[in-house]
């Protein structure tokens, strides 16, 4: 990256973001199925939407953010935006991990694919370990001093991705349990 400018958002960002939203809107879909099969409520239904669609946002402003032209590796690990992404990225690596169990030993058993594949589903699109997962690394960037925010449109992304992730942390509950 030349000098101190910020990078722009370029064409293939932008293409980027479009597969990224249209993969969430596809994966979404899915939720139809566990919302039918789970019994789950009209609001857990568009959580369930929003929160494969944010994933799948978040997953896509991190790959922008890894391409050229970019800052250095020592100056894009300080950046919020890319560690939240990083952040969301890797709980739901663990949330699919968490899963497999159930996923693998249930096809011995007379469960069919379509439960264990809404059951994978259900528990990476939960929202209940994003927000932890934003502020642990958040939390970790300020009190190593190490949180420099970027001026580019990535980071500013990223860090609006992680405010999303703690506020739907935070307000989920509290709307579930006003609407229950």
């Amino acid at each position: 990256m030349e000098g101190n400018s910020p990078r722009r958002l370029n064409l293939m960002d932008l293409i980027i973001l479009i597969a990224g939203a249209a993969g969430g809107f596809a994966l979404g879909r899915r939720v139809v199925v566990t919302n039918i099969i789970f019994g789950y409520s009209a609001l857990r239904y568009v959580l369930n939407v929003v929160e494969t669609c944010a994933i799948a946002l978040t997953i896509a402003v991190l790959a922008i953010g890894l391409r050229q032209p970019r800052p250095a590796w020592p100056r894009l690990r300080k950046q919020p935006g890319f560690v939240a992404c990083l952040a969301i990225v890797f709980s739901v690596v663990f949330d699919a991990f968490k899963a497999l169990p159930f996923f693998c030993t249930s096809a011995f058993h007379e469960v069919s694919s379509t439960v264990r594949y809404a059951s994978l589903l259900n528990s990476i699109v939960d929202y209940r370990s994003r927000g932890p997962a934003v502020l642990a690394a958040w939390s970790a960037l300020v009190l190593s001093g190490a949180w420099s925010a970027g001026r580019d449109p990535v980071d500013r992304i990223g860090r609006a991705f992680g405010m999303f992730w703690i506020a739907t942390f935070v307000t989920v509950p509290i709307l579930v349990a006003w609407l229950s």
